[in-house]
């Protein structure tokens, strides 16, 4: 069945259909008294509102909702062909603005204008185990939540996309997306793709979810995305130990900001963030099973109240080359700190490595990574770490910075006192600390097994005389001795 309705004002529908194949139903131009969908039957259901403005005095002037059939689809803003509606159209509520529920596979796409005091946007879905979709091009503003993602009774997916504007403000404002998972704690998976803009101002954050497990949890912000809050622009935890999210997911190539904090994640069992983009505020990992950070881009805080705060059982945070970070940062439990060549000194506060955590220094283009900072540098019985694997061109007298600071160093590596030598693959160490920096030199190298093959067949006597390319001879200056990405100390 197939029915469209051109009106200015309609009386609130409650449309109950079992009879057909198909049902479609299509609105469009101003509506006082709202539209309200009540579908029971099996058939597949097409409801769309295009042009004009929508209200409904104090209640939801967009109620869709069905219980027994498979596919639910809703068009807001969009014309019956699919094409943008000209205009897209207006919802104003005093209430919720759009409220869609389905035990069906649902999908949602706005291009309207949507002003709500509570949620803008309603989206649930239950008994449900399919893939669902809400693509939002359009702008949501709410005075508590803008986007409500709600899965119970089920194992569903649940993907948000926005193109658009989502926004929550207001003395009541809560967050501009809220995730919810009613259901069983081991079901539900969220995803959040963001190439628009998602804001929650006053005291809301942007992204949050209620605090309960959850199977997964994925945002990626793209290269065109914003999300920003007064608040945590992005909160997620599980609530406690007892209720762990399975798995958190976070990617950012656009920007992340807040006055407060960029990212919150707690209690979850594995956490894997990548950011390559900027992320204004403090990131907190905490009460976190495994967690593995990738910094590629930025990460900056300018009142120092703490730029990375690393707690969680086990992980890692990779400062990784071309990176930038600004603020304190502390790493905490059995975590372990790697720095890349290429990376930049970490300016605007100190770094702390507490105890039975790790520094992994990592050797690629020809030099090994050193942790540089402007603050202090504190170890609290540090481990470190040399990763070799693509190690090159090193010789005897050799020397690398591993720690360099402006301000002072504080402390040792764990069983690695002034002057103590020690061996990593084919080659010997000793360890120096200074006032303001550590560094390694190299006293003994052995060569690969064919290097040694090759030179006793060129020698035939099986004499092994090492090169040494960097030399303190007398009366010979040593920078014509320091070797390719040797760096001075």
């Amino acid at each position: 069945m197939y029915i469209r309705i051109f009106a200015t004002t309609i009386v609130s529908m409650v449309i109950l259909e079992t009879a057909f194949a198909e049902q479609r139903y299509d609105f469009s131009g101003d509506i006082t008294t709202g539209i309200n969908v009540d579908y029971q039957g099996t058939d597949d259901l097409y409801v769309t509102y295009y042009g004009g403005t929508l209200t409904n005095g104090g209640a939801v002037p967009f109620d869709v909702r069905s219980s027994s059939n498979t596919y639910t689809s809703v068009n807001i803003g969009y014309m019956p062909d699919g094409n943008l509606g000209v205009p897209a159209g207006t919802i104003n509520s005093s209430d919720v603005g759009v409220f869609i529920e389905s035990s069906s596979q649902l999908a949602v796409r706005n291009a309207a204008s949507i002003t709500s005091a509570r949620e803008g946007i309603y989206f649930s879905v239950y008994d449900n185990n399919t893939t669902n979709t809400l693509y939002n091009q359009g702008s949501v503003t709410s005075n508590q939540t803008g986007v409500y993602l709600n899965q119970y009774s089920g194992d569903a997916i649940v993907n948000f996309q926005n193109d658009g504007h989502v926004s929550a403000s207001g003395a009541g404002a809560i967050t501009a997306v809220m995730i919810d998972n009613g259901g069983d704690p081991a079901m539900g998976s969220f995803s959040i793709a963001n190439n628009g803009t998602i804001q929650g101002m006053s005291n809301a954050s942007a992204i949050s979810n209620v605090d309960n497990a959850t199977k997964s949890i994925e945002v990626s912000n793209l290269s065109g995305g914003v999300i920003s809050a007064i608040n945590a622009a992005v909160y997620i935890s599980g609530g406690s130990r007892s209720t762990m999210i399975d798995n958190v997911s976070i990617s950012n190539t656009g920007t992340i900001q807040s006055s407060t904090y960029s990212s919150d994640i707690s209690y979850a069992d594995s956490v894997s963030i990548i950011n390559s983009g900027m992320m204004t505020g403090t990131v907190r990992m905490e009460g976190i099973g495994v967690c593995d950070f990738k910094n590629s881009g930025t990460i900056y805080v300018s009142d120092g109240s703490g730029a990375l705060i690393f707690n969680v059982d086990s992980g890692t945070f990779e400062h990784m080359s071309g990176s930038t970070i600004n603020g304190e940062v502390y790493i905490y439990g059995n975590s372990t700190f790697v720095v890349h060549n290429g990376s930049n000194k970490i300016t605007g506060g100190n770094v702390s490595l507490n105890s039975g955590t790790m520094l992994k220094l990592v050797f690629d283009t020809n030099e090994l990574g050193s942790l540089v900072a402007a603050g202090s540098v504190n170890l609290f019985g540090t481990t470190l770490l040399l990763d070799l694997t693509n190690a090159s061109d090193i010789n005897v007298l050799d020397q690398y910075v591993l720690v360099a600071s402006d301000t002072a160093i504080n402390g040792a590596f764990l069983g690695l006192s002034q002057g103590s030598t020690f061996w990593e693959g084919n080659y010997e160490f000793q360890i120096t600390y200074g006032t303001n920096d550590i560094s390694l030199t190299v006293l003994n190298v052995i060569p690969e097994p064919s290097s040694y093959a090759l030179f006793m067949g060129l020698t035939g006597v099986g004499l092994l005389t090492l090169r040494r390319r960097k030399s303190f001879c007398s009366g010979v200056s040593s920078d014509a001795f320091l070797s390719k990405g040797a760096r001075r100390i």
